[in-house]
């Protein structure tokens, strides 16, 4: 039997729900089930019963047993945003032990990376008593040391590409030794480029390695700062500061098509100045992906966070700051989408980690959720996912474990990773489950995407073949395209993030089959709605609510 909800709010299912405590599960009927409000509603005219209740964390509206809306995410059926229920420890570390890692060991606030296949990578402040840097490197469990750096040096965080070769940069008092390599066929790190060069590089900002074997970054002339690959020897200079206009460089993100992404300031330094998110190309120029209102007046965003991620596909995602608040959105230059922002019912702020993304659009990034707690979440626009929430029980080496701190203190280190499978790398505090006084150290692990529908090229519908919207967010008018909704001919509906429907929208035809929807920011009485986040649902499809952001 599947799980279902029927009559004013009787669960009948096997899985496991989430009631009361976002991030505790519990299962079947012992989840309490809450209603937001227990009046009946009318539903599309349909005259079924609906109300709101909260199931997995998330606020929906349900009517004769089906969920008809959930007010910030699709149901998994056709979503792109895996479910995640099973965590890999791959390592954990602390004074007095450790698994796959020396005791005495630390990756505190280190940032991970994984491969396609999963593989992690992480840099380590310390390997057990030694004082030196070096770098982790395992899968499925399995791995340990692979580089122990000499007296005194330390390596930044690392960057993995797709035949598992580590980038990480070696310094010794705050001075560059150059980028090393660490090739795990042959088990050695080599120095693959050294300071100096065609360039005068001083030092390297976070070196990323692509699946060419370039190296990419923001690096440090002395003089100035600058985009830069390295091909073999051969360096390329994409941006520098005082050049054509550029005030500032922030650090730079590099992909396998040999694109680097970064936020880029313009005529100065002080915070006063434009601010552009861009992707320069290989080949020379750039493609602008957003733009700050001291740039264009016209541009939705206040600001941005000062880190990107940069996909192989192009999309480059971000932190952007609009009339609404903070949110997380991903552009390729042509389509803007938000993944979510604190206007989303179960996000009360977003970190200043900046976001990582994957080839379909699919977001990682920490916020913290309505009740304080700190929450890695996974979006790709259409449907939003807890990854992991402070104070959920994880198994470690230990037996379970609980996600926390003894006082108020982040519980997770570093940006998330994501790989195309939907993978999830991510590094948090832990404690026995009943004493969080005692501290069980620094855990490293890999959140297992179940939904194949969320690695590119599978059979499930993508993002780009269901809908589009533009722009998003938007001020005074938006349109949205529906593609294989043939019920969308019978017009959509427009949801307030209460799920209350507002509007009421005919659309029409254009040549693709596409149905082409024009809003105006107006509810069905003509009145002005206000800034926050809206739904779009086509009749007969109770899967999919595309998500509109309205800003002033």
């Amino acid at each position: 039997m599947s799980d279902a909800w029927i009559g004013t709010g009787i669960w009948i299912g096997t899985g496991m729900m989430t009631a009361g405590d976002p991030g505790r599960t519990r299962s079947g009927a012992q989840g309490a089930l809450q209603a937001i409000d227990s009046s009946a509603r009318a539903w599309s005219g349909r005259g079924a019963v609906a109300q709101w209740l909260e199931r997995n964390g998330r606020w929906c509206l349900f009517a004769s047993g089906v969920c008809l809306l959930s007010t910030f995410s699709a149901l998994p059926a056709r979503a792109n945003v895996p479910s995640y229920s099973t965590y890999q420890l791959e390592a954990r570390s602390n004074f007095g032990d450790g698994f796959n890692l020396p005791s005495g060991s630390s990756f505190n606030s280190g940032t991970p990376a994984i491969a396609p296949d999963g593989t992690v990578t992480v840099r380590l402040l310390v390997v057990g008593s030694t004082g030196n840097g070096g770098l982790f490197y395992g899968k499925d469990g399995v791995g340990g040391v692979v580089y122990d750096a000499p007296t005194d040096r330390f390596v930044s965080d690392p960057s993995i590409n797709s035949a598992g070769e580590v980038a990480f940069e070696r310094s010794w008092d705050f001075e560059s030794e150059g980028v090393y390599v660490y090739d795990p066929v042959t088990g050695n790190s080599t120095l693959r480029v050294p300071v100096g060069g065609s360039f005068g590089i001083q030092n390297f900002g976070d070196p990323q390695i692509n699946a060419s074997g370039q190296i990419g970054c923001r690096v440090d002339l002395g003089s100035a700062q600058a985009f830069v690959t390295d091909d073999a020897g051969t360096q390329s200079l994409y941006a520098q500061e005082g050049v054509d206009g550029v005030g500032y460089l922030f650090l730079a993100e590099f992909n396998d098509a040999g694109q680097l992404a970064g936020k880029v300031r313009l005529g100065g330094i002080d915070e006063s100045r434009p601010d552009e998110i861009r992707r320069y190309e290989p080949g020379g120029g750039y493609t602008t992906i957003a733009v700050d209102q001291d740039s264009d007046s016209g541009s939705v965003f206040t600001r941005f966070g000062n880190g990107v991620s940069l996909s192989n596909s192009g999309w480059v995602a971000f932190v952007g700051r609009t009339s609404v608040g903070d949110g997380i959105y991903v552009s390729d230059g042509v389509t803007l989408r938000t993944i979510a922002t604190v206007a989303d019912p179960d996000i009360n702020s977003i970190d200043f980690f900046y976001p990582s993304v994957n080839d379909d659009g699919l977001c990682a990034f920490r916020a913290f959720d309505g009740a304080g707690l700190r929450v890695i979440f996974a979006g790709d626009g259409t449907s939003l996912e807890r990854v992991v929430t402070e104070h959920d029980i994880l198994p470690t080496d230990l037996g379970d474990a609980r996600v926390d701190q003894n006082d108020s203190s982040p519980v997770f280190g570093g940006n998330p990773a994501i790989n195309n499978r939907g993978d999830v790398a991510f590094a948090a505090t832990l404690t026995p489950p009943d004493n969080n006084q005692i501290e069980w150290g620094t855990g490293l692990f890999v959140a297992r995407g179940l939904d194949p529908s969320a690695v590119s090229g599978s059979d499930g519908a993508s993002f780009e073949t269901r809908w589009s919207a533009q722009p998003n967010p938007f001020r005074g008018h938006v349109r949205v395209d529906l593609r294989n909704a043939p019920d969308a001919a019978r017009g959509v509906t427009i949801h307030d993030a209460q799920g209350r429907i507002v509007r009421s929208l005919a659309g029409r035809f254009e040549g693709d089959a596409s149905q082409v929807f024009e809003w105006d920011g107006r509810d069905d009485r003509g009145a002005d709605l206000p800034a926050g986040v809206y739904f779009f649902r086509a009749p007969g499809d109770y899967e999919t609510a595309v998500r509109i952001v309205r800003v002033r």
